[in-house]
């Protein structure tokens, strides 16, 4: 492995290449197979594997109230919020979106990382449990985004809404991003952690990390084609949010990448497009680091350090943004 790949990294690397945990398509590049059968054994080891990587994680030590609810839309979303006692930033909200492809991942994903985020930036945040495909292919998951940042904001008029997502969350974040410019709702900031702008695949770190990382190439090929069996959807930016010509007005951001992950490429270019576009984004890399992980900050000390970065970031991002 490349010498800059952090050691930790390597090690735990070589567990989940025994363990084939994410072998869910690697004879090529291009998805042919019923990839609905797929999907379904990927399912039943995704939640193991996250707590497997994700190592201890001690729960106790970040008071934060958390409590499932649901948003009665075209159809009722699932949504979990977390509200710490120490709510020092009271009249902000933010938005989350999980990763896991479009397809895979649940409320509990991300559960310990979103209490820790709840914590460390003194805020609310709303988990989403958006529909998945390929049941539900675009824009389901994006609707679901979108209506319930429409609805938190007609519900709460006087919150500082923000999004954020990881990876497919990530690409879901950034289309509500847009939507929201569009549609004149005020976002304070959104997080955007490796995340997924592009199917094309065609930037170089697709090629250079194409396995051996834990997210393959051919799992992007495949979670696209589940999110996008629609080749003609590639052009539509709240779907592929790097085809947006104009991204000026969008809320300021925070664009993190991980340096071997397939999707480095196309984080750093969706990062210079806002700036291009005037938007202040910051671009934070992890070098050492790779796609997923935030959900490996219990074993990894390297990946702790590079959550509680972004978190501080994003932290001076939205405390910058307009007051309610």
């Amino acid at each position: 492995m490349p010498s800059l790949l952090n050691p930790d990294v390597a090690a735990l690397l070589r567990e989940e290449e025994q363990a084939s945990i994410f072998d869910l398509d690697t004879s090529d590049h291009s998805v042919t197979s019923d990839y609905h059968s797929v999907v379904a054994a990927a399912r039943t080891k995704f939640g193991p594997a996250i707590d497997r990587m994700r190592g201890p994680f001690d729960l106790a030590s970040w008071e934060v109230d958390v409590r499932d609810d649901a948003l009665e839309l075209p159809h009722s979303i699932p949504i979990r919020i977390y509200e710490p006692v120490a709510l020092y930033r009271a009249a902000t909200t933010m938005v989350y979106f999980h990763g896991g492809g479009w397809v895979l991942g649940t409320l509990d994903t991300l559960d310990p990382e979103l209490r820790w985020f709840s914590h460390r930036l003194g805020c609310k945040i709303v988990a989403v449990d958006y529909r998945l495909a390929p049941e539900h292919p675009y824009p389901a998951a994006f609707l679901d985004c979108l209506g319930v940042v429409q609805k938190l904001h007609e519900l709460w008029p006087n919150e500082r809404l923000c999004v954020a997502g990881d990876s497919a969350g990530g690409n879901l974040a950034a289309a509500v991003g847009i939507a929201c410019r569009d549609l004149g709702i005020p976002l304070v900031g959104q997080l955007l952690i490796y995340p997924a702008v592009d199917p094309t695949q065609e930037h170089p770190s697709h090629e250079q990390y194409a396995q051996g990382y834990l997210l393959t190439r051919a799992d992007m090929a495949m979670y696209w084609a589940c999110y996008l069996p629609d080749r003609r959807t590639w052009a539509t930016p709240t779907a592929v949010p790097l085809v947006e010509a104009d991204l000026s007005r969008v809320a300021p951001a925070v664009v993190v990448t991980a340096g071997f992950d397939p999707l480095s490429d196309e984080g750093h270019e969706y990062a210079a497009r806002l700036r291009l576009s005037g938007v202040r984004a910051e671009h934070l890399r992890s070098p050492g680091l790779p796609h997923g992980f935030i959900t490996m900050t219990g074993r990894i000390p390297a990946a702790a350090e590079a959550v509680e970065q972004f978190l501080f970031h994003f932290a001076d991002v939205i405390d910058s943004g307009p007051q309610g």
